[in-house]
């Protein structure tokens, strides 16, 4: 298993696989005592689609640029 980070109080996951349009690559573990809210997926398709197309191009390529250094982050720890 490798961390690829602790999040905190009011951290979201699972951000990139919405804004990628791509499976989720990662599994969120609770430690000690944790609140977990769901955001409604029509709620933030109808958000996501108020931002310009170009805006959403950017995310996307921001997107597929993190994943493709978390990946290479990920592989590294694994083979220390």
């Amino acid at each position: 298993m490798v961390v690829i980070e602790v999040l905190h109080e009011d951290d979201v996951f699972g951000e990139m696989a919405f804004i990628g349009n791509i499976p989720r690559t990662a599994t969120a573990r609770a430690v000690g005592k944790t609140t977990v809210g769901i955001l409604d997926r029509s709620f933030l398709d109808e958000e996501y689609n108020k931002l310009s197309a170009d805006f959403r191009s950017i995310l996307k390529g921001l997107v597929t640029r993190l994943k493709r250094t978390t990946d290479m982050v990920a592989r590294l720890k694994i083979k220390q």
